[in-house]
């Protein structure tokens, strides 16, 4: 048959081969196009991350590591005297005249439970935590060997809401881990010193619970001073979350002036200075980091090297906070793609 000839199947084929082409060429393309789409709205989601969390974070840890510095400096008034903040809960000293000795122990009280706020705020952005609350043994499990695998094969672990949860979580724990100076109190034969190293991690998430105002959809925001101080002046059960954070300030005064911080603490017995510039130290490397995401060395940021806290201290001391770290079912978090 004639149109069976070799041209016709040629001609043909060679249809159906363009055919073919032109298919597979217009797919590649409307899939790179949509690859390329997801790619800028992940970088957009990403950014939009990153001013509504990271900002907000590290300017309260600027705010955090300003405060204590200045009590490091100033352990010798009685600026955070505990009579200070019984006034208050009573409505009396700054409570009813805002020139009397209260708000730095108040504020002081506040810049902490923001930080647990906005911690709390960046868990509740995704759906991790409705995911852990289910007990989801697989998907732990999937989390944990997702981890290891990356760190096992050192692969490119990719960018998340959550790339900074191993230093946020160093300074949680900083608050609650009891045993940090434990070999130093007993090589200065410190005896019971007065700490501060209660505050658990349900009672911070709590405390950043109390903290958060729920705005439209899944957004919150961070309580004002203003908003704070009143709930707490007036809302006893609200005060209740906060007693643990009280003492990490109470009575935090009247220590010998001109002399070490090192030999003050032993002097006072109480170990609380020291955690607070442990906790200090790790705010400034997360403050490094978040600065170093945000491409801020162009923009006037002001650098706070982490180092500087350190100085004058022993060198036993130094290595204690500089060695400071966390066991790895503490970070497993950290390694997922949200």
């Amino acid at each position: 048959m004639d149109f069976l000839n070799n041209e016709s199947i040629v001609g043909f084929m060679t249809a159906i081969i363009l055919i073919l082409i032109g298919g597979a060429i217009t797919y590649f393309s409307q899939y790179s196009l949509k690859k390329y789409d997801n790619l800028i709205a992940q970088k957009k989601k990403r950014e939009n991350k990153k001013t509504q969390f990271y900002i907000p974070l590290l300017r309260n840890l600027y705010d955090i590591d300003d405060r204590f510095k200045r009590i490091i400096s100033n352990l010798h008034k009685d600026w955070l005297d505990k009579t200070n903040l019984s006034l208050i809960k009573e409505n009396k000293g700054f409570a009813e005249d805002p020139t009397r000795k209260g708000y730095f122990i108040i504020s002081s009280i506040y810049l902490i439970g923001s930080f647990f706020g906005i911690y709390v705020a960046i868990k509740k952005s995704s759906d991790l935590s409705s995911l852990l609350k289910k007990k989801n043994w697989l998907f732990l499990k999937y989390v944990r060997f997702s981890l290891w695998t990356r760190r096992a094969f050192r692969l490119k672990q990719n960018k998340t809401i959550f790339q900074f949860e191993p230093e946020i979580n160093k300074i949680c724990r900083l608050f609650q881990f009891e045993e940090l100076f434990q070999h130093y109190m007993s090589s200065r034969k410190m005896t019971n010193p007065t700490d501060s190293c209660k505050l658990h991690k349900h009672i911070q998430n709590s405390v950043g619970e109390m903290m958060l105002i729920k705005q439209k959809g899944s957004h919150f925001r961070i309580k004002s001073f203003r908003e704070f101080y009143s709930q707490y002046t007036t809302d006893e059960k609200f005060r209740f979350w906060f007693v643990l954070i009280e003492n990490m300030f109470n009575d935090l005064s009247n220590f010998q002036q001109g002399k070490t911080l090192e030999t003050q603490v032993e002097l006072k017995n109480d170990i609380r200075p020291l955690r607070i510039l442990a906790i200090q130290y790790w705010c400034r490397v997360l403050m490094g980091n978040i600065a170093s995401e945000l491409e801020l060395a162009n923009q006037n940021y002001e650098t706070r090297p982490a180092e500087k806290v350190l100085d004058g201290l022993s060198e036993e001391l130094k290595q204690i906070i500089k060695n400071y770290k966390l066991q790895t079912k503490d970070m497993f978090i950290s390694g997922l793609n949200i």
